[in-house]
């Protein structure tokens, strides 16, 4: 990564109109793909290719759900961003069931494999 570079990771947090992803690209912006997601498209990250952010809040349950039955398929996600050439971040805030921590756990492990 150069010291000149800066990326900036905004999520949607209401259903707005589509925003033109050539314009977060030209920006250098990257969009978070978040899960719950509000809309489809909100669950891939889309803008800037040099930074690819899922953030997972659990789902069904908001803050609540463990991700341990889809932690191989997050993995691919992040393993192909990562080939692509994209600074890749995952984060899980599944927090109030104590989730979050043996997820990113388990998710490390798959991503050595």
């Amino acid at each position: 990564m150069t010291t000149d570079l800066f990326l900036f990771a905004r999520g949607e947090r209401e259903v707005s109109p589509a925003r033109p992803e050539a314009l977060l690209v030209e920006h250098r912006i990257a969009r978070v793909a978040a899960d719950p997601a509000i809309v489809p498209a909100a669950a891939i990250p889309c803008g800037s290719a040099e930074l690819a952010y899922w953030r997972l809040h659990g789902s069904p349950i908001k803050y609540r759900s463990s991700y341990e039955d889809r932690l191989a398929s997050h993995a691919d996600h992040l393993k192909r961003a990562a080939a692509a050439g994209a600074e890749v971040w995952c984060i899980f805030d599944n927090t109030a069931s104590s989730a979050a921590l043996g997820d990113a756990l388990s998710l490390v492990a798959g991503l050595a494999e």
